[in-house]
């Protein structure tokens, strides 16, 4: 939460705070400041990719269903 409002917050006072926080905890131990930040990145590539497969299931989805003749069908009775 802090690495991301550190991207992402508006505030500058924020972005200060968030900074010194992180060196704060950087400082107390690296080692786990290290594998906090590894794992935040993992789970934010682990995100990206399932929202990956999920866009491409949608498309999957959308020919699929351009391709059913019923549903031109239903379409072409709908405008008339």
């Amino acid at each position: 939460s802090l690495y991301r409002n550190s991207k992402t917050h508006w505030n500058k006072t924020i972005h200060g705070l968030i900074y010194n926080a992180l060196k704060l905890f950087m400082e107390m131990n690296q080692k786990l400041f290290d594998d906090c930040t590894q794992q935040f990145k993992a789970e934010k590539l682990k995100e990206k990719l399932k929202m990956k497969e999920r866009e491409e299931a949608w498309v999957k989805i959308e020919n699929l269903a351009k391709a059913n003749p019923q549903v031109l069908k239903k379409r072409v009775t709908r405008e008339c």
